[in-house]
């Protein structure tokens, strides 16, 4: 035997020794079956759900890249796939937010889109001859399996958290309350009351399919399908860029994040925002492999960015950054004047086009296109301290120093749950592998690209948003240079060198990216027992929500029709009632009303002129370190003064009907 023989033997040997030990524990022990098949029985309808959303947008997407860029992808099938995708998704949520601004996306219209594109996905499958034709995925080396096998086992617990209910705060606040009230009403929500109501909402339309098919249960595996095609669409960035090997490094540097497992299984639109973000830059590079034959890569480039932005107007922040590497790249490729302006103003004319609903309706419900970051009622003498949003309580500080250290304390000292820090981890390997940037920058039009973006995009985020779950749209290119990087300063080695050092550099990663998920890994598990059916989905959320027995005891005892207040809570978990001031941190439409209503007696009158007899409060109290920016009377006036007020509120005037833990259920008569 050949040593290739020899080893190809070895290889089927292991693989049918793998085989035969999974069928004995399947069926000697029945524990891993049950819990197979009890997750294809509890989770695998919502989960089904979500992938058949996702392969009708290819089957939608696919003609559509044909016909506007059918070069793409004819050397990486992969990348062709992902753009069918993406144009696809883009359809739809064309089509659900004019259904939606019309007030027409209700149960089943929205069925009625599901199935038209499962019959698009069925007919392109037909024409491509074979589910294979989704993606034509090449053969690939055996590091790049196995590389992408231990991707799988890292990311194996968002699948059980996947198929948990959606507790979040995010999620309960307004991700999973926008979704299921679209397909009550037909309509978006708009309430000048609610400022989160002002954001874009085409995540949550296009989602509202889902919801229509298979309920709440497919939504979070809707939210992890995308999070994941955003994780592959960074791997073809690197690979398209940097090469396979720096490929096979990206894989751990990306997944090795605990902030990102941690939200990939949960509703939200960072992700999903940054598939259409990674998406656009995959399109730039291969535009800068012939910058003087655009094509129609303007117009796909505007539809990626304004997808992008229907999502969530944060988008801005990374696609200006890519606009401009764009524009640099065109005018230092000789392509002229013309032909270098023209692209870029129809691609952010087109992005620009798909904020107009959100815009418009944020006007006439809200007064003001930009609410509520603009437009909000906030009285002059204390504007301080009612702001929508205290983002530099977040980030390393304020003043020169401490934005420059920000890439230190992130990546390197970032932890999880630090309440005023960043809130969240990556991990440390951007950091480390700054010097290689130096070496990778002198590799082409490409590199150069994901470096200004990088660059740009970070330093935007730092200024503006300063939270780890906003960094992550912009996550995949920071790993994919980090990589590069890594391998560019491995390539200056012999090939004697490399090898030792690549098999170092490949137990670090592995190492590291296990410890870096560690805990996220350990606590997603803990949603397999519901996601598999051995435990309720009642005792789950009695287990992880605080409030539940209060929520269940309105559920119960008050009328669906009347309104509810909920008074420093965001805990309004499928109540069927009409909310008033639901919130988070700040609950700065809660402290306005509270403020404008000057006295105990004129937020009681406030309460009836709403009709609410009820409120669902949970105690609570600001802390001044927390608000270290504030004076100490703007401090008082909007968050001590609102407290008191509405304790004095409801010690006179309501009446106590049920409590649980810091949860009080009042009535007002």
């Amino acid at each position: 035997m050949t040593p290739i023989t020899r080893g190809k033997a070895l290889a089927s040997l292991l693989v049918m020794s793998w085989m035969a030990w999974l069928i004995v524990v399947l069926f000697r022990d029945t524990r891993p079956a049950a819990l197979l098949l009890g997750y294809l029985e509890h989770s695998g309808w919502g989960l089904m759900t979500a992938g058949l959303l996702v392969a009708g947008a290819w089957g939608i997407g696919s003609p559509a890249r044909r016909k506007l860029l059918p070069d793409f992808g004819t050397t990486d099938p992969v990348s062709g796939g992902l753009l069918s995708i993406a144009l696809g998704w883009i359809a739809l949520q064309c089509v659900t937010v004019l259904l939606g601004s019309l007030g027409l996306l209700t149960v089943w219209p929205a069925r009625s889109l599901v199935g038209l594109s499962v019959a698009a996905f069925l007919l392109e499958l037909r024409r491509s001859t074979g589910i294979r034709a989704l993606f034509r995925v090449p053969r690939y080396p055996v590091a790049t399996g196995i590389a992408w096998a231990g991707a799988g086992a890292l990311l194996l617990p968002t699948f059980f958290a996947a198929g948990a209910p959606a507790l979040g705060p995010d999620e309960v606040q307004y991700h999973y309350r926008f979704i299921e009230q679209i397909i009550r009403t037909g309509g978006f929500v708009a309430n000048p009351e609610d400022p989160i109501s002002g954001f874009a909402q085409g995540f949550h339309a296009t989602s509202a399919l889902a919801y229509s098919v298979a309920g709440g249960a497919a939504l979070r595996p809707l939210s992890l399908v995308l999070g994941l095609l955003t994780i592959v669409c960074g791997e073809r960035i690197t690979r398209r860029t940097f090469g396979p090997g720096a490929a096979l490094i990206y894989l751990p540097v990306a997944v090795g994040a605990a902030s990102l497992v941690r939200f990939l299984p949960t509703i939200g639109t960072d992700l999903p925002m940054g598939f259409f973000v990674t998406m656009a830059t995959l399109v730039v590079l291969d535009w800068s492999q012939a910058p003087t034959s655009a094509g129609l890569r303007s117009v796909i480039l505007g539809l990626l960015g304004g997808a992008a932005l229907a999502i969530k107007f944060t988008a801005a922040l990374y696609l200006a950054p890519l606009y401009l590497a764009l524009l640099i790249m065109l005018w230092r490729s000789g392509a002229g004047r013309q032909s270098t302006v023209r692209p870029l103003l129809m691609a952010g004319s087109l992005s620009a086009l798909f904020t107009i609903p959100w815009l418009v309706k944020n006007l006439v419900h809200c007064g003001h296109p930009l609410y509520p970051i603009l437009g909000m009622p906030i009285p002059e003498a204390a504007a301080a301290a009612f702001r929508f949003n205290f983002t530099e309580n977040y980030g390393a500080g304020t003043g020169l120093v401490s934005r420059m250290r920000t890439p230190w304390d992130l990546f390197l000292l970032g932890r999880e749950f630090d309440h005023r820090h960043f809130l969240g981890r990556l991990n440390g390997w951007p950091l480390l592998a700054l010097p290689g940037v130096l070496l990778v920058v002198r590799q082409g039009r490409q590199a150069q690209v994901l470096i200004t973006l990088v660059a740009l995009g970070f330093l935007a985020w730092a200024q503006v948003l300063r939270r780890v779950a906003y960094l992550l749209p912009l996550w995949p290119m920071i790993a994919a240079l980090a990589a590069g990087s890594l391998a560019s300063l491995g390539g200056r080695l012999s090939r004697r060198q490399r090898r030792p050092l690549a098999v170092v550099l490949a137990v670090t990663l592995a190492a590291s990216a296990g410890a870096e998920v560690a805990s996220p890994y350990v606590d997603l598990l803990d949603d397999a027992a519901v996601a598999c059916g051995l435990e309720s989905r009642a005792a789950y959320i009695d287990k992880k929500l605080p409030g539940a027995e209060a929520l269940r005891w309105v559920k119960t005892h008050v009328d669906p029709a009347e309104p509810i207040a909920l008074l420093w809570t965001w805990h309004g978990l499928d109540l069927p009632h009409a909310l008033h001031w639901i919130g988070a941190e700040e609950f700065t439409p809660l402290r306005l009303a509270v403020h404008e209503a000057g006295s105990p007696e004129g937020f009681r009158d406030q309460l009836k002129e709403r009709g609410i007899r009820w409120a669902l409060a949970r105690r609570h109290r600001f802390i001044a370190s927390n608000y270290p920016l504030l004076s100490e009377a703007d401090f008082r006036v909007g968050f001590e003064e609102t407290v008191l007020r509405v304790d004095e509120t409801l010690s006179r005037y309501a009446i106590r009907r049920f409590a649980s833990g810091p949860f009080v259920v009042y009535e007002i008569p």
